[in-house]
């Protein structure tokens, strides 16, 4: 609450391998025991990887869904946006869904946009939000920073300055930089923009590593448990 907005486009930033992916998956699996949530996402396994850490997290599978298109060949393909939002918008209302992640941004982009360019993102963001407002449902989409951190945190944010324009809110996600190794199962979110709202506080979770057993072998996933607000501000971040 205050922080992923309904109706609206939500920024997730954060660097690889600080749990920014595994945090919008335990969004969708609070979100599952009272509505749907659509997970379109290119760079880990849905049954390999994305499956576990739901369950690990408590998720009613059957209200997580994924969608897929079909190439000329009739292969399965990753949605591409802007061209595949009819269909994401079908699948919101069939599925009743209250939530989209969309992970990472760069990899569903029409190969003939580019994520560098402002022209390009508001192309495929234009008919996303339109979507999310219509529909009601939250999207979130998931970015990598830049490699600098100079300037106001919201341009930490990479690709074009298109896609921090057209959300209505940011948030960052990582580690505090002065942590030491015995802290590294903290994560923190920070929120960085909220446009016709407030500022909320930043959250602190712990991430714990959860035994699944599956038929054919047993896995290790993480969970996420919201601990607290803290006073802390995106210079904290490492």
């Amino acid at each position: 609450p205050g922080r992923i907005p309904y109706g609206n486009l939500t920024i997730v930033c954060g660097r690889p391998g600080e749990g920014k992916s595994q945090f919008t998956l335990k969004l969708a699996a609070d979100l599952s025991h009272s509505a749907g949530t659509i997970l379109i996402g290119a760079e880990d396994g849905l049954a390999d990887t994305v499956a576990p850490r739901l369950i690990a997290n408590g998720a009613n599978l059957a209200n997580v869904h994924s969608i897929t298109t079909r190439t000329e060949r009739g292969q399965e393909d990753d949605a591409i946006l802007p061209m595949d939002v009819p269909l994401l918008e079908r699948a919101v209302r069939e599925t009743g869904s209250g939530l989209v992640v969309i992970d990472p941004f760069a990899a569903h982009l029409d190969a003939e946009l580019s994520s560098t360019s402002d022209h390009s993102v508001r192309q495929a963001l234009r008919p996303l939000a339109r979507m999310a407002h219509e529909t009601g449902v939250a999207v979130v989409i998931v970015m990598h920073p830049r490699k600098g951190r100079d300037g106001h945190p919201m341009e930490w944010i990479g690709g074009s300055g298109g896609v921090p324009g057209a959300a209505r809110s940011a948030l960052l996600f990582g580690r505090h930089k002065d942590e030491n190794a015995l802290d590294d199962d903290y994560r923190y979110l920070i929120h960085i923009k909220a446009n016709g709202a407030r500022l909320a506080p930043a959250l602190r979770l712990r991430m714990e590593q959860v035994r699944i057993e599956r038929p054919d072998r047993i896995v290790w996933a993480p969970r996420f448990h919201l601990e607290d607000e803290v006073a802390m501000d995106a210079g904290d971040l490492k």
